[in-house]
C-alpha cells in the first residue's frame, strides 16, 4: 500500500468517525430532551415525613389524635 492510499484510507475513516460521533451526539441530546420532558410530566411523589422508623399515621389516627 502506497502513502497516497494510506492517506485516502485514513481520511475515510476519520470521517467516518467523525460521522459515528456526530449522530452519538445527537442521540444523547435526543435523550437528555426526553429525560427533561419525563421528569416534568411525572408527577411528585409526596410522602409523609416518619420519625425513627415509624410508619406514617392514617387519616382516622391522626383524626384521633386532633379529635
Amino acid at each position: 500500500m502506497n502513502t497516497l492510499q494510506r492517506l485516502a484510507a485514513f481520511t475515510d475513516a476519520t470521517a467516518n468517525l467523525k460521522a459515528q460521533l456526530r449522530e452519538l451526539n445527537e442521540l444523547r441530546e435526543q435523550v437528555r430532551k426526553a429525560e427533561l420532558s419525563a421528569r416534568r410530566s411525572r408527577p411528585i411523589s409526596r410522602r409523609k415525613i416518619t420519625f425513627n422508623n415509624e410508619k406514617p399515621m392514617n387519616d382516622r389516627a391522626l383524626a384521633r389524635l386532633h379529635g
